[in-house]
């Protein structure tokens, strides 16, 4: 990892790279939520993939350990927020199936 650290030092040591892996970090929560708006008001949900969905929640839950190991708050409070909506839609399309 060393080496990744010294090749992409110009990005990672730029002043505003934290600034902008928050906003990064914080959209992925934000660009779920319409498909969870889209599965509530939906009447059919048969294109919806309950193994997808429940695979990213094991995705999300896995890096919201990430951000706690890493000490990372902004990483955390976006996986908790992906996860929450994540499983929302899993509910959603299970209960209008």
């Amino acid at each position: 990892m060393n080496w990744l650290n010294l090749k992409f030092k110009l990005i990672i040591n730029w002043k505003y790279f934290d600034k902008t892996t928050l906003i990064i970090t914080l959209l992925n929560p934000i660009v779920i939520l319409p498909q969870l708006v889209a599965v509530v008001k939906a009447t059919n949900v048969e294109s919806i993939s309950v193994v997808m969905w429940g695979t990213f929640v094991v995705i999300q839950i896995t890096f919201t350990f990430i951000g706690i190991k890493t000490k990372n708050f902004n990483v955390f409070v976006s996986m908790i927020a992906s996860v929450l909506l994540s499983l929302g839609i899993v509910i959603a399309t299970l209960i209008k199936q």
